[in-house]
């Protein structure tokens, strides 16, 4: 800010974050500017800013920054310019205010500012206070919200029922607030500090202790959660280190609960504010879906297509299972297939198809998401800048699609083919951690015919993408995925994305298409398979070769083991090569498998080689295991 006389009155770089905001006392009737730039002295045309210039009440925050539904509640509003009997001050004012039960109802439009953590951390509703041309969010919660119940010293500690939402300040840079809460041997207490995701600039620290001895007020420390940093999503600016976790009482009794700032201050401060949620642990899930890329874009489907949208899936006090999102009310000749994302997974990929016959036409997306017995509607969400690492978004009333045009070349994935096995004949695929999943690709396209190349999208974050490529004149293909031993039992869902060039007015094209969606349902493994890390990865054509290997048994089971020699949808008969299948009984775990090359057995790497295991009970084969073989064949 300046004055006629070019001589700057007041400057500030960031009050909320990287977030300037100036109160300027006007000295005198007169001219004055204010000044603009980007701090690091750059500038573009994506670098587009919001000045807000005002003569009437600014509210900054707000304590408590939460309500319950359906109560009454008194919030103290922080900012400038709110008394009435009184000018203009630089420093900060507070003004208490009564909200109606009435007013306390969630925002049916979502607000028009990105996603952050904030706005995915629960239900909001909008206060317009009188005079001020800026509204607040003020958050919603189902459970009583305390306020003015901190104490500086454990043994003026107050009792807190669970649940509760207390809202708390920091003002001082040392200050320390404690609460006391009586506990049962056994009971789940689910944590959650907000600070970062409520605007403040505190850097929260909790703490769970007990009395070792009343006389002295010894305390043990029993708990402490600090930064939990949320992996966020792709794009999504949703990452946080606000503190959370679960505790577990340990005894009947009485514990205390501390929270403090640890970036501290030399300063009295009330912006440092704080939520200190307890609740029992009842999970909860928040789905936001948006259409994939770094650049603004639609949900437009080809019929006789398909398209894709990216889900985000934030998860709330310790849901960790799976999650399955489907879609409602579609109209005919439109196609959604459910979707799942497995436990502890936060993305997936849902694809949307229609017929040949579909006519055009322009709808919305319904998406409903369950979860633990529960179920919400899934937000929508689109860029509204883009050209930098992180895109920024904000929520969407709807997810609007559309129907337009025809689709030359498509692909469909079948996961669950089933297995000619020549002992236990015909087998139903089974998926488990130490296996391996298939999945075949059939194509269909017209005209000139180009290579294909395979990758998965929306792969799980513990399996590992692969590729693999099709043959201009191949109608079909198999890219296989290896579940990690680590991979926890549940459902999971992904597609495979197929790139080639398709013949369109005389000149070759690039297109890329996605296939329907596959979901296998991961079981609890019985054996563990795992080729000898030595083992040999060279062979002459005419050769014999012995491949060592281990399959150990675990979660209880005894039973017989059989191992193969297999590919893609094939056992025992692998093209070009011949392998003698080895059985395990009693507590055998490791093995040789004698490998036969044929002298006509292609050259090159063997793509999804492997050594496939039944686990037998009463003569079926009811378990499967799978190790991938690294084998390369030479002249």
């Amino acid at each position: 800010m300046f004055n006629e006389e070019g001589r700057r009155l007041a400057a500030n770089r960031g009050y909320f974050g990287i977030d300037p905001v100036i109160c300027f006392d006007v000295p005198k009737d007169g001219s004055y500017s204010v000044h603009v730039q980007d701090i690091t002295l750059r500038g573009g045309a994506d670098f587009v800013y919001r000045l807000s210039l005002c003569t009437g009440p600014r509210i900054l925050f707000a304590s408590p920054s939460v309500l319950q539904e359906g109560h009454t509640g008194t919030v103290r509003l922080y900012g400038w310019n709110l008394a009435n009997d009184r000018p203009g001050n630089s420093s900060l004012e507070s003004v208490d205010i009564t909200i109606q039960a009435k007013e306390i109802i969630p925002d049916t439009r979502p607000a028009v500012h990105r996603i952050t953590a904030r706005s995915l951390s629960g239900p909001e509703f909008t206060y317009r206070h009188p005079g001020c041309d800026q509204p607040i969010q003020l958050g919603i919660t189902d459970i009583p919200v305390m306020t003015g119940v901190a104490s500086s010293l454990p043994s003026e500690a107050h009792l807190i029922p669970v649940p509760c939402d207390i809202d708390g300040q920091l003002t001082k840079g040392t200050q320390v607030d404690w609460y006391r809460l009586e506990g049962r041997r056994g009971e789940v207490i689910f944590v959650d500090g907000l600070a970062e995701r409520i605007g403040s600039q505190c850097d929260l620290q909790v703490g769970i202790y007990r009395l070792k001895a009343e006389t002295a007020w010894e305390m043990e420390s029993l708990a402490s959660f600090g930064d939990s940093p949320d992996p966020g999503g792709r794009g999504f600016l949703i990452e946080h280190l606000d503190p959370s976790g679960r505790w577990v009482c340990p005894a009947n009794g009485f514990y205390w609960i501390s929270v403090q700032n640890l970036t501290g201050g030399l300063t009295t401060d009330p912006r440092r504010k704080y939520r200190l949620c307890l609740r029992r642990e009842e999970p909860g899930v928040t789905v936001v879906a948006r259409c994939p890329g770094k650049a603004p874009a639609a949900l437009n489907i080809a019929a006789g297509g398909r398209a894709s949208l990216d889900l985000t899936a934030v998860r709330h006090r310790g849901m960790s299972g799976s999650i399955r999102v489907s879609a409602d009310d579609l109209p005919t000749g439109v196609h959604c297939p459910d979707v799942w994302m497995g436990p502890n997974e936060t993305h997936a990929t849902l694809v949307v198809s229609a017929d040949p016959d579909t006519a055009p036409l322009h709808s919305e997306l319904s998406l409903t998401v369950e979860a633990d017995g529960r179920s919400d509607k899934v937000h929508g969400s689109t860029i509204v800048r883009s050209g930098t690492p992180r895109v920024h978004e904000r929520l969407t009333q709807g997810i609007p699609y559309a129907v337009s045009g025809n689709q030359d070349f498509r692909i469909l994935a079948d996961a669950h083919r089933r297995l000619d096995h020549h002992l236990y004949g015909d087998l139903k695929v089974v998926h488990s951690p130490g296996s391996i999943v298939d999945v075949h690709i059939e194509v269909e396209r017209s005209g000139s015919a180009f290579p294909i190349s395979l990758i998965g999208t929306g792969v799980p974050h513990q399996i590992q993408n692969v590729t693999a490529l099709i043959d201009p004149d191949a109608s079909s293909g198999t890219v296989s995925f290896y579940l990690p031993p680590t991979i926890k039992p549940g459902r999971y869902s992904w597609a495979v994305s197929a790139h080639t060039q398709v013949e369109r007015n005389g000149k070759p094209v690039d297109v890329t298409v996605i296939s329907n969606p596959i979901t296998v349902h991961v079981q609890p493994a019985a054996f563990r398979v795992e080729v000898d890390p030595f083992a040999v990865s060279h062979a002459g054509r005419g050769e014999t070769i012995v491949v060592d290997y281990t399959v150990k048994r675990i979660n209880g089971f005894i039973g017989k083991l059989h191992t193969e020699l297999a590919s893609p949808g094939i056992i025992t008969d692998v093209a070009g090569l011949r392998g003698r299948g080895v059985t395990f009984v009693g507590q055998t775990e490791n093995g040789k498998l004698q490998i036969v090359v044929n002298d006509d057995a292609p050259v090159g790497r063997q793509k999804f080689l492997r050594l496939f295991t039944v686990g037998v009970v009463e003569d079926e084969a009811v378990y499967q295991g799978a190790c991938f073989l690294n084998l390369e064949i030479t002249d």
